[in-house]
This record gives C-alpha cells, sequence and structure tokens, in this order.
C-alpha cells in the first residue's frame, strides 16, 4: 500500500489537467493517482488518457460538486494519506510530497505544509501556512483577523490520513470552505497534526473561492462560528464590521437586495460612505441594509427610514427593511420618504420645484442634478436664513 494517493478531482478541465498530471508523476516518492472526473463533455477525459498507465483509479461520472467528489477520491484510495488536486494546481517541485513526509511521525492524521498562489497573469505568490494550534487557540477565544484565516493551509498543501475522511468525509453542505471546517473539526477531536514548514504546492487563481468571494466569507463566518462555540458573538463582531455586514444572509439574497437598490437609483453611494465613514471594503448599500438602518443612517438626504416607519404602520409591523419597501412598493404608491412638513431653509425650498406627494424620491434626485446655477444660488441663501435664524434663536 501507498503511503500517499494523490487524488485530482475536475471537470471539463481539458487545457489544465495535463499540467496537474504531470507534476504529479514527476514526484521523487512513490504514490498511488486517483482521478475522479465529474462526467466531463469537452477533451479532458482525452488528456487523462494520455496518463493511464500511471493512474491507479478513473472514474467519471455526475458528482454533487467538488467535495462529494473528493469524498468519492478517499473510498477509492487505498493510501495511508491523501492529498488533493484541482486541474491547474501542481506540486512546488519534484520533491515536494517526499520533503513533506520526510520528518513526519507516523502517528500524524494530519501533515502540511506552504502553498504559493498562481494569480491569473502568472504572479506567484506565497502563502505560509500558520501553525493549527495557534489558529485554534485564538479562535476559541473569539479572537479572529485576516491573518488567521489567510494562515490555513490549503488542501493542495496538506495530506489527510485517509481512514479519517472515510469514516467522515467533508460536509457538502459547504460549497467552498469544507476542507477547511474539517481541520476545525480535527482540531476540535485533538487529532494530531504536523507543519512540515516546506513548501509543498501551487495553487492556480481561479476556484471557487476566488470566483465567489462573497459565498467564500458567509462560508467562513458559518465555519468559525461554530469552532468558536460561546465566543460566536465575536466572530459575528469580526465578520459583519471588517467583511460584510450582512454576512449571516445567503450571499444571493444580499447581492439581489443590492441590485435592486442600486437599480432604483435612489441610493446615493459616494455621500453615504463619506457621511459615515464606511471603510472602503464594505458596500455602502449592504452596510445600509444590514447595519446602518438599525443607527438611522440615510442612503440619502431626503430618505428618513425612522420617519418612514413612522408614517408607514404597516412596514414597521412587518419588520420590513423601509428603503426596501421603498424600492420594492413605496415608490410606486408615492409614499412619503421624509419630513417635509417640518423642513426649513434649502430643503423647504426644493417644494418650490419638488411635490412630494405626486413625485418619486427618484425624481427630485434627478431634478437636482440639473438644477441652474440660480436655483442653486436661491437655495444656498434659503440655507443661510436658516442657519441665521437659528443662530439668532440660540442667542
Amino acid at each position: 500500500m501507498a503511503r500517499v494517493s494523490v487524488a485530482v478531482v475536475t471537470r471539463n478541465a481539458e487545457d489544465l489537467i495535463r499540467g496537474t498530471l504531470q507534476s504529479i508523476i514527476a514526484q521523487t516518492m512513490p504514490l498511488e493517482l486517483v482521478v475522479v472526473d465529474g462526467a466531463s463533455t469537452d477533451a479532458t477525459l482525452d488528456v487523462v488518457a494520455e496518463f493511464r498507465d500511471h493512474i491507479d483509479h478513473l472514474v467519471s461520472e455526475p458528482d454533487g460538486g467538488p467535495y462529494n467528489a473528493m469524498n468519492k477520491a478517499a473510498r477509492l484510495a487505498t493510501g495511508e494519506y491523501i492529498l488533493y488536486m484541482n486541474a491547474g494546481d501542481c506540486f512546488a517541485s519534484e520533491t515536494a510530497l517526499e520533503t513533506l513526509f520526510s520528518h513526519a511521525p507516523t502517528t500524524a492524521d494530519f501533515i502540511y505544509g506552504h502553498h504559493y498562489y498562481r494569480l491569473l497573469d502568472g504572479e506567484m505568490v506565497w502563502h505560509r501556512a500558520a501553525d493549527l494550534g495557534f489558529i485554534h487557540r485564538q479562535i476559541a477565544a473569539g479572537r479572529v483577523d485576516f491573518h488567521t484565516i489567510a494562515g490555513m493551509p490549503c488542501h493542495q498543501s496538506s495530506a489527510t490520513r485517509r481512514t479519517m475522511l472515510v469514516a467522515q468525509g467533508y460536509d457538502t453542505s459547504y460549497r467552498i470552505a469544507a476542507d477547511h471546517a474539517r481541520i476545525h473539526q480535527m482540531l476540535a477531536e485533538g487529532r494530531e497534526y504536523h507543519h512540515a514548514d516546506v513548501d509543498v504546492a501551487v495553487y492556480s487563481q481561479g476556484g471557487l473561492s476566488g470566483k465567489q468571494e462573497a459565498l467564500c466569507f458567509h462560508e467562513w463566518y458559518r465555519m468559525l462560528s461554530v469552532a468558536a462555540g460561546d465566543k460566536a458573538p465575536d466572530i459575528l463582531r469580526f465578520f459583519t464590521d471588517r467583511v460584510r455586514p450582512g454576512i449571516t444572509e445567503p450571499p444571493e439574497v444580499v447581492a439581489r437586495q443590492i441590485a435592486q437598490v442600486r437599480a432604483s437609483g435612489i441610493f446615493m453611494e459616494g455621500w453615504y460612505r463619506s457621511t459615515y465613514a464606511i471603510a472602503p471594503r464594505i458596500d455602502p448599500i449592504e452596510h445600509y441594509l444590514y447595519a446602518g438602518v438599525r443607527e438611522n443612517h440615510r442612503p440619502n438626504p431626503f430618505f428618513d427610514g425612522q420617519h418612514y416607519l413612522e408614517r408607514n404602520g404597516d412596514v414597521a409591523r412587518a419588520g420590513m427593511n423601509p428603503l426596501m419597501h421603498y424600492v420594492l412598493y413605496g415608490t410606486k404608491q408615492l409614499r412619503l420618504t421624509y419630513p417635509w412638513e417640518r423642513s426649513r431653509g434649502w430643503v423647504r425650498g426644493l417644494l418650490a420645484f419638488f411635490d412630494p406627494h405626486k413625485q418619486t424620491l427618484a425624481e427630485l434626485l434627478d431634478r437636482l442634478a440639473t438644477l441652474t446655477p440660480q436655483q442653486v444660488e436661491a437655495l444656498q441663501a434659503l440655507a443661510s436664513e436658516a442657519r441665521a435664524e437659528t443662530a439668532k434663536a440660540a442667542e
């Protein structure tokens, strides 16, 4: 029995699979090669056929995605350990596997090292794998940062005891992060690991995690919340403050809501980001929908969410986000978004050319964009008068 099985999971990768297989068979360490193909419809299997003499197990059939294929590979393989590659990935050198195992104790359930991340333009970025014990302690204490996330080893640079995966494979409810979820589970179980501190693999940009960043972070939040136990609220705080305010919601739901608000044309993104000092990484619309609304932030100067809920009891009772209600329903119903009857100064001056009972908020914003210099001066004069009145009243 080979000490290590290398499994390639692939589908429709005719342009990438050859280099990956060449890298595997060039390894100086004896290995078992397993290829699990998800019923490719291009020439992937034709390329694989060129390496048939080197492949110990080959299957091509429809599957439930990458992690379903990886679980299948663990059952097909016979090695003591298994390491997974995707089409387009390769080993860092011909001696990478041999070096990875050279000082690993036979009792280790998980053996790992560093990897390179190959960008689409060919640039190679080195990623150092952190000590898993340190990561486990950090998460258990509710401490997480981007360095903690980046320090996790990828499956291309780590070998897992195969019988452990056969007994309990990757959780296929994860679409991107099941391999890391399994590592955290292993750490919680007290499994033995070995950090080889060597460069193992080259991981190519363009995989699922790179293409679906929002889903990737959503699954990271879900995974780390489980690992943190009663410190899960600290994990939530990090993700909502630093990554995505809507992290708890399915990414496709958040994306749909953001698209609907953006298409309405009433969210002043630059104004909102500047007014409320929103970090560059955070989408301002998502921030409003999932955080700003609770602090009575405004998506533009003329949408007062608290006023909208007070005026529209049906929206408040339904627990619906006021801006989403206005975008989906309130616009057509000409519901008021601002206490115009109490407005003063230049805001009240807008009523000279805007009737909130007959026109929508989008129409107001469009009208503001076409004001003449004379109209702007008139509004500025009203603003000055309002400030003077306020100052006089304060005396």
